[in-house]
């Protein structure tokens, strides 16, 4: 019985530091990696668009709803890639979106800010933790990560490469509007 209490206060105490660890940023001495006028927010649907990509990011992340202007409920934390991957099927968003490759999830990472590496004037519901990506890694990183298969980034710091020990990793949906105009064009 002890065991199960210290296991359940562990993990409590692991997704209450996720959130409520303030973040850090450093704007005296670095430049901001995003300028959040790039970024346009359809407060309806819950989305935001960077103007500088291309792509439309759901403001929360999977698991949460979009409510009055705030993502409420707590996010899905994914204990693998196919988990994560099954997720996109069925989302509220809409059938075209879809996870995000390593490039496009790395262009919305703020580089002046830790805990999280997001500007959270726009996505104010990021955890410090690891998101998902679409990209397969190849190399299968064994220093790192040798049974994910896929890359991923910590938004904790931002970085790509990271030591995967946490079973608490989650998802942004994104979609390319500029992809969505040159269909409607054909």
């Amino acid at each position: 019985m002890n065991k199960v209490i210290s296991i359940i206060s562990s993990l409590t105490l692991f997704t209450i530091s996720q959130v409520i660890q303030a973040q850090e940023c450093n704007s005296t001495s670095m430049i901001s990696s995003n300028s959040t006028t790039q970024f346009v927010i359809n407060s309806q649907l819950g989305t935001v668009i960077d103007a500088r990509t291309g792509l439309e990011w759901s403001l929360c992340s999977t698991g949460q709803l979009w409510q009055n202007g705030n993502c409420t409920g707590s996010p899905t934390h994914f204990a693998n890639f196919d988990e994560a991957l099954d997720s996109v099927n069925g989302n509220s968003l809409g059938v075209d979106f879809r996870l995000p490759n390593i490039k496009e999830l790395g262009s919305i990472i703020e580089r002046s800010c830790t805990s999280p590496a997001i500007d959270l004037t726009i996505f104010n519901s990021t955890l410090n933790a690891i998101y998902y990506s679409s990209t397969p890694d190849i190399q299968g990183n064994l220093h790192f990560s040798p049974t994910l298969g896929v890359k991923i980034i910590d938004f904790t710091n931002g970085t790509e490469f990271v030591p995967d020990v946490s079973k608490y990793r989650y998802v942004r949906l994104v979609r390319s509007i500029n992809n969505r105009e040159k269909v409607a064009s054909r």
